[in-house]
């Protein structure tokens, strides 16, 4: 599988289970820690993966790896919608992939 076939899979998951493990919370049903728990790490693996693509790169400097690295830990569902879909032709060359 692609690597940017895992991306898209782990942001969309980390995003679904933690709202729904969100709702659940709300609605206090049981199960709602267990969802939430697997949110957070496809999230994890997520951010992971994608800054595991920024940081080694050369076609951007310092300052930009420093802004997405903030984004993705403060702003994760913005900085990774922004990764998809404007800056990750950019960052990563073809030989990346």
């Amino acid at each position: 599988m692609r690597k940017e076939k895992l991306l898209i899979i782990f942001f969309i998951l980390g995003f679904l289970l933690s709202m729904s493990g969100a709702i659940m919370k709300i609605m206090h049903f049981d199960e709602s820690p267990l969802i939430l728990m697997g949110g957070l790490i496809s999230i994890a693996a997520f951010i992971f993966m994608s800054l595991s693509e920024i940081l080694p790169s050369d076609r951007i400097g310092g300052n930009e790896k420093f802004m997405w690295v903030i984004g993705f830990l403060f702003m994760n569902i913005l900085a990774g919608i922004l990764y998809f879909i404007y800056r990750r032709k950019r960052i990563i060359t073809p030989t990346d992939k």
